[in-house]
C-alpha cells in the first residue's frame, strides 16, 4: 500500500494534475503556505 501511494504521488506530481492534486503533493513536501492559498480558491 505504501509503495502504491508513493508511485501515485510521483505520477501526479510529474503530470501536474489539477490544483487540488498538486496541493496534496505540496502538503507532503511541506509547503503549507501554497496549499492554503490553493484551498482558499477551492471551496471545500
Amino acid at each position: 500500500m505504501m509503495i502504491h501511494d508513493v508511485n501515485r504521488d510521483d505520477y501526479i506530481y510529474e503530470h501536474d494534475k489539477p490544483v487540488y492534486v498538486r496541493s496534496y503533493c505540496r502538503i507532503r513536501f511541506g509547503e503549507v503556505e501554497n496549499v492554503r492559498q490553493h484551498f482558499r480558491s477551492y471551496p471545500n
